[in-house]
């Protein structure tokens, strides 16, 4: 019984493979050697004697006790890369290879030795410069390519400024979105346009004034000015009251786009509303039922360019809250893409699809969006 013991015990140790030694990796430099805590930063790492094959190791130590090592890739004898860890603190963490997972070319904080450890600055902030973009305007479907740099970046110094950081987690977000959906009422009125309105220069020197009267946690930015876009939920009830200065300007819904809509025709008439062809003092109820189209607009059957966007959805697409209902189309950063990182001065993205639904705020119509990047997802 004794023996039988003492042989399982020991067993496993006969499975055992010994870790044949590899000679540490010799350290120059890395780059990028700035990122922000919450990680993903793509990290080259140069020198000399790293070893193709599956146990490269890049260990990320800090004074606080924060010890990570993450897998390495190949690239050639004198480079490899690695993506950084998370962090709980901001800090300069130490950073040593293996080749085989075992013998690293330093201990964890151990500064002694050049080539045997490099410095990556983990930081928690958010971009801030004086940024241009080389296009300011494009179409609201998205899918223009936009850089954001800063014009002052032969003066900057990375260490220093808060500027662009690498990593999987750099996006860049186009206005500010608001929950524009619990607004059941709506004033309609007609006045000259100004630069705020989408159409302004095209068609008619007059348009519609959209204003909110009142809603479910109706935003005082929420829906207000000309040609502002309206969001609309199937199913739900609303109010659109005409004032005297509507008279000879007959409202109407229409399925067609700006391009088509014509003087004295009501282009692609929407007849499934008890809303067609209406001018001066007066007050109707609506209710979008299911067949009602995504996208619809608002226009004048007389004049041409004088309307604006409407979006619809379904109530199962409406949050009550924008910023924490992350699985709507409400969620505060709906409208932001990822970037690709230049350099620490420069970025560049992909404008999205505006979705109708938020809004930056009631100065641009919804066809302008203010730029910000930010580090985190």
């Amino acid at each position: 019984m004794f023996l039988s013991m003492v042989l399982t015990a020991t067993a496993p140790l006969a499975d055992a493979q010994p870790v044949e030694y590899s000679q540490p990796p010799y350290l120059q430099r890395l780059f990028p050697d700035k990122g922000h805590v919450v990680g993903g930063t793509t990290i080259t790492v140069f020198g000399g004697g790293f070893k193709r094959g599956g146990h490269i190791r890049v260990r990320f130590s800090a004074a606080s006790g924060e010890v990570d090592e993450v897998p390495g890739v190949f690239v050639d004898s004198g480079r490899i890369t690695c993506v950084s860890p998370a962090r709980v603190t901001t800090h300069d963490a130490h950073v040593a290879v293996s080749n085989n997972g075992v013998a690293f070319s330093s201990f964890p904080l151990i500064a002694r030795d050049e080539g045997t450890y490099l410095h990556f600055s983990y930081v928690d902030e958010v971009p801030v410069g004086s940024w241009v973009l080389d296009i300011a305007a494009g179409s609201w479907k998205g899918g223009t390519p936009v850089t954001i740099y800063d014009q002052n970046h032969r003066q900057s110094t990375r260490h220093v400024d808060r500027n662009f950081l690498p990593g999987k987690h750099l996006r860049c977000r186009f206005g500010n979105a608001r929950n524009v959906s619990g607004v059941t009422t709506f004033n309609i009125s007609v006045t000259d346009k100004t630069t705020q309105h989408p159409r302004f220069g095209e068609g008619f020197h007059k348009g519609y004034v959209i204003d909110a009267l009142e809603g479910v946690g109706t935003n005082q930015h929420a829906v207000q000015n000309e040609g502002a876009t309206l969001t609309l939920v199937r199913g739900r009830g609303y109010v659109f009251s005409l004032d005297e200065t509507t008279i000879g300007f007959p409202f109407f819904f229409t399925t067609q786009e700006p391009t088509n809509w014509v003087e004295n025709g009501f282009v692609g008439e929407y007849l499934n509303v008890n809303l067609s062809r209406v001018e001066g003092v007066s007050t109707y109820n609506v209710t979008l039922d299911r067949e009602t189209p995504d996208f619809m607009y608002y226009a004048c059957g007389r004049f041409r360019a004088m309307g604006g966007a409407i979006r619809v959805v379904d109530e199962d697409e409406v949050g009550n809250g924008v910023a924490n209902d992350a699985s709507g189309p409400l969620f505060s950063n709906r409208n932001s893409v990822p970037a690709v990182w230049m350099s620490y001065n420069r970025i560049v993205c992909v404008t999205p699809p505006w979705d109708g639904i938020s809004d930056d705020d009631k100065h641009h119509g919804g066809y302008q969006g203010t730029c910000c990047a930010f580090p985190k997802s």
